[in-house]
């Protein structure tokens, strides 16, 4: 991301869609709370929002998210749109943090935008957003929700300014929530995810779906895993984190993240408490040696991949990787009717090659600040 000037606060609205979501806010007796904990509304009628995985996975999920953002300094805040009968009608966390930014987010320090202090609206930046709005509101509602908490959001950046304001990985709808005029002032860069629709009856109509040349390779991998007397249970999370740790932090530093196995057991325990009955580990092992492990998280009704690990030393021959995370995973999903796997970013010409369909992500760096902010820059 190329740090990209912009003024101090966003400019007034202008476009005709910002004034009419504007007025159809106060027309509906929208108002904004500001909110210091998940627990302040855990007990709010918040079922009617439109969340990923359903309420109480998306609150465990903040909770989750909030304990370890604040041990890292970080200021965390939730605002709470209700509608004239007091009912919740949206909600968007936000996180003033200044600690370096995740890497894919980041503005380019060679471009002269500080890193820190900076506001994330949505998301620490290393998931998925979380703001929501509640799916029975009309259009212009929906619009009107969504701007009064990004704007409540951004006058708040400016009492105590940033040096970026960043609204990370918004899925289509999320980004049309946002102002107009934010938006199109915004700079912004689309991420790739990818996910399994499992429409298949078993697991050789999924190999025979894909194209001819990579049917052979699949065959191969699981042949090979499967000949190599590997046993793969389903285990609760909590019960392994500690042991699938290690495997976790050797993935991570094969791929130049820099953590350490006391982060990734406080991360996979975080997971777990979050998840409760609704997630678990499949871990593979050969007689005594544990050689791998992926974390599943099931949101209503599908999975989602949320780290994996492994052993590098001794699974270098046995296509653990896409084993763990896709065919075993695909298998298992073919038995219980789950209806998608959602397997993130990365390595995405590979995972469209083995069946995945691919949606993107949308990162808006709506607001950095700063005497040395560079001139602007076409993309980020």
């Amino acid at each position: 991301m190329t740090g990209l000037p912009g003024p101090t606060a966003p400019a007034a609205p202008t476009a005709p869609a910002a004034a009419s979501a504007s007025e159809s806010a106060a027309r509906s007796g929208l108002v904004v709370e500001e909110h210091d904990a998940v627990e302040e509304f855990e007990d709010e009628p918040l079922d009617g929002l439109v969340v990923p995985g359903g309420i109480r996975h998306h609150l465990a999920e903040l909770a989750r998210l909030e304990l370890a953002e604040r041990l890292r300094g970080t200021r965390v805040s939730y605002l709470l749109a209700r509608d004239a009968a007091r009912r919740p009608v949206g909600l968007l966390p936000y996180y003033r943090t200044s600690e370096p930014l995740p890497a894919a987010i980041a503005p380019d320090p060679a471009r002269g935008a500080a890193t820190a202090p900076a506001l994330l609206l949505g998301s620490p930046g290393a998931v998925a957003n979380y703001l929501a709005v509640a799916p029975g509101l009309d259009p212009a509602g929906r619009r009107a929700c969504g701007r009064l908490l990004v704007e409540h959001a951004m006058r708040a950046d400016r009492t105590e300014p940033t040096a970026v304001t960043v609204m990370p990985y918004l899925t289509d709808t999320q980004r049309d929530l946002v102002p107009t005029e934010l938006l199109q002032a915004a700079q912004a860069r689309a991420e790739p995810v990818a996910r399994l629709d499992v429409d298949w009856p078993d697991f050789d109509a999924y190999v025979s779906s894909l194209a001819g040349s990579r049917r052979a390779g699949v065959r191969k991998e699981r042949r090979r895993f499967l000949a190599r007397d590997i046993a793969v249970r389903e285990e609760p999370v909590l019960d392994v984190c500690e042991e699938i740790a290690p495997l976790v932090l050797q993935v991570e530093q094969r791929y130049g993240r820099g953590t350490t196995a006391g982060q990734i057991e406080f991360y996979l325990t975080g997971l777990g408490l979050a998840m409760e009955d609704s997630g678990f580990a499949l871990v593979a092992r050969r007689g005594a040696e544990l050689l791998g492990a992926c974390v599943i998280w099931e949101r209503e009704g599908d999975w989602v991949i949320r780290c994996w690990g492994c052993d590098y030393a001794l699974t270098d021959r046995e296509s653990l990787y896409y084993n763990l995370v896709f065919y075993e995973p695909l298998v298992r999903a073919v038995e219980r009717r789950v209806p998608r796997i959602h397997l993130g970013p990365h390595s995405i010409a590979t995972k469209r090659t083995r069946g995945c369909a691919v949606e993107e992500l949308h990162t808006l760096l709506l607001a950095p600040h700063g005497p040395s902010a560079p001139e602007p820059q076409p993309t980020f």
